[in-house]
C-alpha cells in the first residue's frame, strides 16, 4: 500500500485488513493524526508508514505477525478508547516508547510478547481498568512493575492480569 504521501490527518478510520500478498505499508509518512487505526491479519508485512503518526483515537492490532520496530516511534497519544494488542507476534513494546497518554490498555493472547518496558513512559492513563492477560512469555513481575508505575502517577483503577509468565524473574 502506498500513495497516501500527502495525507496529514484522517478524522475517522484507517482499516488495513490483511491481503496475503501485502509486503509493506508505506506512503503515510506525513500522517500525524487519525481517529482509529486497525491493523488486522497482517502477516509478514513491513510496517514503516506510521513512524510520524503522533495522535490516534484508537489503535487496534489483531491477528498479525509483522515487524513493528520503529513503526510507531512518534506516537505519543491514544485518547479515545482502545489501545489493543491481540494475537500478534510482537516481542516487545519498544516501538510504543513515545506513548505518554492512553485511554486504556488491552494486551492479550500474544504468544511472543516478552517485554512491555516500552510502555513505562506513559504519564497518563484515562480509564479505570487495564487488561494484560494470556501472554505466556511476558513476565508477570514486569506487568506488576508496570502497574506500580501507573499507581505512582495516581492511577487507581483495576488491573486484570492473568495467564502471563508467573515463573519468570525480574531484576529489582
Amino acid at each position: 500500500i502506498s500513495g497516501f504521501n500527502k495525507l496529514e490527518e484522517v478524522v475517522e478510520l484507517i482499516n488495513i485488513d490483511g491481503e496475503p500478498n501485502l509486503e509493506s505499508i508505506s506512503g503515510f509518512e506525513k500522517l500525524r493524526s487519525a481517529g482509529t487505526l486497525y491493523l488486522i491479519n497482517l502477516n509478514g508485512t513491513r510496517i514503516d508508514a506510521f513512524k510520524n503518526l503522533e495522535i490516534l483515537g484508537n489503535l487496534i492490532i489483531s491477528d498479525s505477525s509483522f515487524t513493528a520496530e520503529g513503526a510507531f516511534e512518534s506516537l505519543h497519544t491514544i485518547d479515545q478508547r482502545w489501545f489493543s494488542l491481540n494475537k500478534s507476534s510482537i516481542k516487545n513494546m519498544d516501538t510504543f516508547s513515545a506513548l505518554r497518554k492512553l485511554k486504556s490498555i488491552y494486551v492479550f493472547n500474544n504468544p511472543e510478547l516478552e517485554d512491555i518496558q516500552g510502555l513505562f513512559n506513559i504519564k497518563e492513563l484515562g480509564s479505570d481498568e487495564i487488561w494484560i492477560y494470556n501472554n505466556p512469555k511476558l513476565p508477570t513481575c514486569q506487568v506488576e512493575k508496570f502497574i506500580e508505575h501507573l499507581r505512582s502517577l495516581g492511577w487507581d483503577g483495576q488491573a486484570y492480569i492473568d495467564g502471563n509468565d508467573d515463573q519468570a524473574t525480574c531484576e529489582p
